[in-house]
């Protein structure tokens, strides 16, 4: 039975050989940077560690990976057409978006900016980033109808969706 099958079976509540296994196709099931390339290198497994979900420091995991664990589940993600390295709290390598350019303050902490507008705070050493920005903390329901909704973030090109659909995995 291969990945596709035995999820197809799980939704049709009918009992497929195994578990299906889950490995960062939706971001509970994520792992976040650091934990992965500590467990890529236990593993001995060269690992890329690209970050797609910044403020969770959540990565795409590796083929490789992915293989050792059996995951049949894979998520469809925007397309980045840049990435650029960066250090992690642990002083590991990680790729992030070229665009995401967090601005790091002089007690080593990182901010992060939508505009002119702090939305995200990473403590010095933190592993993620905190939402800051709360624009609707004090609002009311009418307050609602008039508010402008944020677009999502514009380093990601999110008309041309890219993933690596295999035919035998199950996308989400």
């Amino acid at each position: 039975m291969n990945s596709k099958e035995r999820v197809k079976m799980v939704f049709e509540h009918k009992e497929p050989d195994r578990v299906p296994i889950d490995l960062g196709s939706i971001g509970p099931s994520g792992i976040s940077a650091i934990a992965y390339n500590k467990l890529c290198e236990y593993l001995g497994i060269k690992c890329s560690c690209r970050i797609f979900d910044v403020y969770q420091q959540i990565v795409i995991p590796d083929e490789p990976v992915l293989k050792r664990f059996n995951v049949d589940l894979k998520a469809i993600l925007p397309r980045v057409d840049k990435w650029r390295e960066e250090r992690l709290a642990d002083s590991s390598i990680c790729y992030v978006p070229d665009k995401w350019r967090p601005v790091i303050l002089p007690d080593g902490s990182k901010i992060a900016y939508d505009g002119d507008i702090v939305v995200a705070k990473m403590p010095y050493k933190g592993y993620y980033f905190d939402h800051v920005y709360r624009p609707l903390e004090d609002a009311t329901i009418e307050d609602l109808d008039d508010f402008v909704w944020p677009a999502p973030f514009s380093f990601y090109k999110l008309p041309n969706l890219h993933c690596h659909i295999k035919k035998n995995y199950m996308i989400f």
